[in-house]
C-alpha cells in the first residue's frame, strides 16, 4: 500500500492507536507515522522484514506503546522474552524506530533514533 503523507510517498500506514478510532493492526513491515502517546497493534513479522516507526513529538511525552496484535500470537520484542515495547520521544520533533524479524515470533530492536545518549533522544523499553 502506497499513500502520500505530507507531500511523499508512504509504504506502509498511518497507524491509528487505541483512542484515535477503529484500530487496524499495522502493518509488519513499511513505515508506520505516530502522532500520540497511545497503544499500537503491530502484526507478526517474518524472518528478515523490517518495519519503521517515525513518532513525532511536540512536547517530550510518554510515548507510543507498541504490542502483538492480537491474531499475532505470542511475539516478543526482546530475547528476555517482553511482549512489548514503549518508544518514548526524549525531546520534541521526530524519533525514529526500526524493527527487524528474526523470526514469525520474534522482532529484534534494530536502532532508535535520536539516540539518547545526551539525555534528550529516543528511549526504547521493553515490558
Amino acid at each position: 500500500m502506497v499513500k502520500k503523507y505530507s507531500g511523499f510517498s508512504l509504504v506502509g500506514d498511518a497507524g491509528a492507536g487505541t483512542t484515535g478510532g477503529a484500530v487496524a493492526d499495522l502493518s509488519r513491515d513499511g513505515v508506520s507515522f505516530l502522532s500520540a502517546s497511545e497503544t499500537y497493534a503491530l502484526q507478526a513479522p517474518t524472518k528478515g522484514c523490517r518495519k519503521t516507526f517515525v513518532y513525532q513529538s511536540s512536547t517530550t511525552s510518554a510515548g507510543a506503546t507498541v504490542r502483538p496484535a492480537t491474531s499475532s500470537g505470542n511475539i516478543t520484542f526482546d530475547k528476555a522474552g517482553n511482549g512489548g515495547l514503549v518508544f518514548a520521544a526524549g525531546t520534541t520533533g521526530y524519533q525514529v524506530l526500526e524493527l527487524i524479524g528474526v523470526s514469525s515470533v520474534q522482532w529484534a530492536i534494530a536502532s532508535a533514533y535520536p539516540v539518547a545518549s545526551t539525555g534528550v533522544g529516543a528511549t526504547v523499553s521493553t515490558f
